[in-house]
């Protein structure tokens, strides 16, 4: 519940004593609907973060898996961008040794702009900032 300010109840108690209570009335009654369409606004907006929280775990689980043009690559990828698979023909030689080597290496190369994001942005923010933390941990995990 939202409180009045003290100026507003003063001049409500002001009319009340001048005998206007019409004018009071009027106040209070405006008071009460604005208190009432604040309260809905902030519930509703409880429930969204809520029905985002319960769905972010959804979310982080999306993966999806994309085909070159000419069915060459295979790859998929996470939400976050990280790159789970590649999967390429057998007529590449050993696939399964190069499907290895280019995940490693494109796991490398994103741990690797983490960690450049990380540097400038405790540059820009200091290190005791929370973005920094986050890029940090995420480098450290391979998130």
């Amino acid at each position: 519940m939202i409180g009045v300010s003290w100026t507003v109840k003063l001049k409500m108690y002001t009319l009340r004593e001048r005998g206007n209570e019409a004018v009071t009335r009027e106040l209070e009654e405006r008071l009460e609907a604005v208190r009432a369409r604040l309260d809905s606004q902030i519930e509703a907006a409880r429930a969204t973060r809520d029905a985002f929280a319960s769905n972010a775990e959804d979310l982080r689980s999306v993966q999806s898996t994309y085909r070159s043009d000419f069915g060459d690559c295979e790859v998929t990828a996470n939400a976050e961008g990280a790159i789970l698979r590649v999967k390429l023909p057998p007529r590449a030689g050993d696939a399964q040794t190069l499907e290895t080597i280019l995940v490693d290496t494109i796991t490398r190369a994103q741990r690797s702009a983490r960690e450049a994001a990380a540097q400038r942005a405790a540059s820009l923010l200091g290190e005791s900032s929370p973005l920094v933390a986050h890029l940090r941990s995420t480098h450290r995990t391979g998130a």
